[in-house]
């Protein structure tokens, strides 16, 4: 399971990182999935070898723009490609009044979509979904508009066929194989009844993830990461800026995040969606703040496996679970 992260800045763009938007690629489907979709996405995505073509699910967490902006962009230049059948259809969830934004846009702007485009709102609870025996979970947040995170649960690997098991067994080599391999349920010469899953070794369980949009507080997400391999989540502030602000900003800062991870067992956390104040190189302008802070900040409350993402940077997240970056920034 890859992740590439194609804008983390919050708000506004940098000369160094762009709006928000995460493209997830799963390892059992061919089809990737599209977490927000800020501004300029699609050029983003042409640095990328992911294909618009073969796009399959956008999730939207919440309609700020640095959220959403691309998205009827990126909408545009997948109906001008080339698509196979298989990967025509596209699935879009996320809060309700998405709809209608992408339908105001398409009317005065003449924009014709040559795939079926499913859309599906969000009621405030949030929802589950299905999508290539995939698990969506929304779960919804706290923020100034209407904000969820995404859980995806990924299904299980099937276990190995062990040959060993029904040589043991007298079953002998041949054509039977391919069906015991396959799990079914068979009726032997001799009169035995075997199930093909007596032969196959335990099934590996999938990986679940967390992607979180806009949250003023993390502990929402406390009870879904008891059983979650990774959570991306946003860190605008440290705590020193945070108490400054003159207005309620309803964002997270580093400390909160960490802290809430620190308190369950998840041993993987992105770190994502900084504030610009914070350049990626420090000292790089006079008034900017360095994204050492921000790290620093979640290394004081979180142990475990810990990233601050740029832009490019494409993770990988084993089956056994463990979190490596396997593509800087270029």
């Amino acid at each position: 399971m890859e992740l590439t992260f194609l804008g983390t800045s919050a708000g506004v763009p940098t000369r160094h990182r762009n709006v928000t938007a995460l493209a997830l690629q799963p390892e059992q489907v061919r089809p990737w999935i599209l977490v927000d979709c800020g501004e300029g996405t699609q050029h983003r995505l042409l640095r990328c070898p992911l294909s618009v073509a073969k796009l399959g699910l956008i999730l939207i967490t919440h309609l700020h723009g640095d959220h959403c902006y691309g998205l009827p962009g990126l909408l545009a230049s997948r109906a001008m490609t080339t698509l196979a059948r298989e990967h025509q259809s596209l699935t879009l969830i996320g809060p309700k009044g998405l709809k209608a934004m992408l339908e105001a846009i398409m009317h005065y702007s003449q924009l014709s979509l040559n795939f079926p485009l499913e859309i599906i709102e969000l009621p405030d609870h949030g929802g589950e979904y299905h999508w290539h025996n995939h698990g969506i979970k929304a779960i919804p947040l706290k923020h100034n508009i209407t904000s969820f995170a995404y859980c995806i649960r990924e299904p299980a690997f099937p276990g190995p066929f062990d040959k060993s098991l029904t040589m043991a067994d007298g079953i002998p080599e041949g054509p039977l194989y391919g069906r015991l391999k396959n799990r079914e349920t068979l009726t032997l010469d001799d009169g035995r009844t075997v199930s093909g899953a007596t032969y196959c070794l335990p099934d590996t369980p999938g990986r679940t993830i967390i992607i979180g949009g806009d949250n003023e507080e993390p502990k929402l997400l406390q009870p879904y990461l008891q059983d979650c391999d990774l959570l991306v989540h946003e860190a605008t502030y440290t705590e020193t800026v945070y108490q400054q602000l003159a207005i309620n900003v309803q964002h997270s800062t580093a400390a909160q995040v960490a802290q809430t991870c620190s308190d369950t067992p998840i041993p993987n956390l992105i770190l994502t969606h900084f504030s610009p104040r914070y350049q990626t190189i420090k000292g790089s302008s006079a008034n900017s703040r360095s994204l050492d802070e921000v790290e620093q900040e979640a290394r004081h409350f979180f142990t475990g496996m810990l990233f601050l993402a740029n832009d490019f940077d494409t993770f990988l997240l084993g089956r056994t679970k463990k979190l490596s970056l396997c593509k800087p920034q270029r």
